[in-house]
């Protein structure tokens, strides 16, 4: 009887322990899949902020030309 209460008490903690490694590997899985989105997300961030400084410069660009448009219309009337 005492061996048995032994063997089933040494059963349960080789399976705790099986059941701990389970846990510990499903965690660094879950760890690894949001590290992966973190540096995903981190670079869809990166890249939005290289379009909104495009747009910043197609824009600056934009208001150039049509200040330098402006100038030679101002100009070409003067001459009429």
């Amino acid at each position: 009887m005492l061996q048995q209460l032994i063997v089933m008490l040494w059963l349960l903690l080789l399976l705790m322990m099986i059941m701990m490694a389970m846990m510990r590997l499903q965690a660094e899985k879950q760890r690894a899949e949001l590290q992966r989105e973190l540096e995903l997300l981190a670079e869809r961030l990166q890249e939005a902020g290289g379009v909104s400084q495009a747009q910043v410069g197609c824009s600056s660009s934009l208001v150039m030309c049509e200040f330098q448009l402006y100038r030679f219309e101002s100009i070409y009337d003067m001459f009429r």
